[in-house]
């Protein structure tokens, strides 16, 4: 009983807010948490309505958001939201293609990848050339995520995150 109470009194040393109810039906509970119901109810339902993100990958999120919180809420928070006529995407990538040109602008570099389409049988068909450009920053437009950014070539434009592949920070400064 000892060791209860020294580890509940180390977690609040540690700075999780527990709380104590005293009394015959009384106990202890972690009273704040990172992210409330309506909060995560609110990112599960953003995750699956993107149409950037896989299904693969929505799902994975999902699961992460829902273990935010305790298994009776998760059931709560786990729910379809069904948005018709939506197609997700198909490239598993995008996760680290953002994460990549995130870490290319805090560095101030620029960026080297390929881009590619679909083609009638839904397999990548890359462009000939390597694009090099100078990413000032991501936007959401029309369900999907584009890299905002300068290259000598095109001036200012954007590209599809979802559609580059082989992303890679030059030693050019952006």
């Amino acid at each position: 009983r000892k060791t209860v109470y020294s580890d509940i009194a180390a977690l609040q040393d540690y700075g999780v807010d527990i709380v104590s109810i005293p009394g015959k039906n009384g106990g202890y509970y972690i009273a704040s948490r990172n992210f409330e119901i309506p909060e995560l109810k609110l990112l599960i339902d953003a995750v699956q309505s993107s149409r950037y993100l896989t299904e693969k990958k929505s799902r994975e999120l999902i699961e992460k958001l829902c273990s935010q919180c305790n298994e009776s809420d998760a059931k709560l928070v786990r729910r379809n939201v069904v948005v018709s006529g939506r197609v997700k995407s198909m490239n598993e990538t995008i996760y680290y293609n953002v994460d990549a040109i995130q870490e290319a602008i805090g560095a101030g570099k620029q960026i080297s990848f390929r881009y590619f389409d679909y083609d009638i049988h839904g397999k990548r068909s890359y462009r000939d050339k390597t694009y090099v450009a100078s990413p000032y920053g991501l936007c959401q437009d029309n369900e999907n995520c584009y890299l905002l950014a300068y290259s000598d070539r095109h001036g200012i434009t954007s590209y599809r995150v979802d559609r580059m592949a082989e992303i890679n920070p030059t030693e050019e400064v952006r």
